[in-house]
């Protein structure tokens, strides 16, 4: 949803963010993302008009309840002057969004050892994302709205007082807003060491945002085809056999310890044979299910299945190490020690926040025995 129109000013922000009071703005560069609140807005904003025509347009915004919104993420391009942005400028913002949301889900949204049923609560989808910009002038109390894509819709003549935006009961607003700070600044550093690769990561991330949608109006067929369209982005790989081969060595375990490895048959002709670790064998899984979509064949509810995981929640685990794998590559140094293991009992992939120290075997035990004298 965009506000039709020129206009003198413009105003971008993100409705379903969810900051927190004690939110800290968050900084890309220029690009500055800050809580809105009337006190913050008197901060940002010295013109007792622009700030007015501001807090209105942000109070069009309501729960689908129709109780105003909190936290609410007003992006900021350089200076806080709610100028209409250059395109340059405003590809900067998308920038930013796209960083916020890969590692908003680093953050939240990966199984780990220690995960419990509750973590869900943090969870963030595309949704919490989504871009609102609207182009406003000062002195008019009207405004008119356009929406769609394929077909864009044109609704005038409004006064913004007499305007809501509900918010879709499908749109999630996490409990406590997060994101990996680290990973986060990683990529944004990435830009000036490596532009094209930079580029690559942000395109591809921009597919994988399409395929997070809550909404129940995107089907799985159209999530498994876009996720796959984002490893082949980000990989650049020719076919399966390629694949497996990348999703291998890039999410090989690396601070000890061997992924387990398995037999099976994968289609080709009349079946083949392979022996691959169980990460090469998800691999295989997961493109295979894309084959299968796109050949129009029957495609059975286990087929979405990987062990107990859905084939969804498996691709973003790996999608996030491929990107910190990468980012310790173009970087020249290990950042992240991250790791994903198999839980056999379980039948599932699980995400391991290692660090530094963690890695070292010695220090491990040693810090194991410790927690054994302690009594922990």
């Amino acid at each position: 949803m965009s506000e039709k129109g020129k206009g003198k000013n413009q105003l971008l922000y993100f409705p379903y963010l969810g900051l927190k009071e004690d939110h800290k703005d968050i900084q890309f560069g220029e690009v500055r993302i800050w809580r809105y609140s009337p006190q913050k807005l008197q901060e940002e904003i010295a013109e007792p008009a622009l700030r007015d025509a501001v807090m209105q347009r942000i109070g069009t915004n309501k729960t689908f309840s129709g109780v105003p919104l909190e936290g609410i993420g007003v992006v900021s391009v350089g200076k806080s002057d709610f100028r209409v942005l250059t395109d340059e400028e405003f590809a900067l913002a998308d920038e930013g969004r796209l960083i916020l949301f890969i590692a908003s889900l680093s953050k939240n949204n990966i199984v780990t050892k220690n995960s419990s049923k509750y973590d869900n609560h943090n969870w963030v989808t595309s949704d919490n994302f989504e871009l609102i910009v609207q182009n406003f002038d000062i002195n008019s109390e009207y405004t008119a709205y356009e929406d769609g894509a394929i077909h864009q819709l044109l609704s005038g003549g409004w006064k913004v007082k007499d305007v809501e935006f509900r918010q879709p009961s499908f749109v999630h607003k996490p409990l406590i807003f997060g994101y990996d700070t680290e990973f986060a600044e990683s990529l944004w550093k990435l830009k000036k060491r490596k532009k094209k690769l930079y580029s690559r990561i942000l395109k591809s991330t921009s597919v994988f945002f399409d395929a997070y949608r809550n909404s129940p109006h995107v089907s799985w067929d159209a999530r498994m085809l876009l996720q796959t369209e984002s490893f082949e982005i980000l990989l650049n790989f020719r076919d399966r056999k390629e694949f497996k081969a990348k999703i291998e060595d890039y999410c090989k375990l690396e601070n000890g310890g061997k992924d387990k490895r398995v037999r099976y048959k994968y289609e080709r002709g009349n079946n083949t044979w392979e022996t691959r670790t169980i990460k090469g064998y998800w691999a295989d899984r997961f493109y295979t299910l894309r084959n299968h979509i796109i050949h129009g064949h029957k495609v059975g509810e286990k087929e979405y299945y990987f062990g107990s995981q859905r084939h969804f929640d498996v691709a973003l685990m790996f999608y996030l190490l491929v990107l910190k794998r990468i980012l310790n590559n173009a970087f020249d140094k290990k950042i992240f020690y991250d790791e994903i293991h198999w839980d056999k009992k379980e039948k599932k992939f699980l995400w391991d926040r290692e660090t530094f120290l963690a890695s070292i075997p010695s220090l491990t035990k040693l810090m194991n025995k410790i927690k054994i004298l302690k009594g922990g």
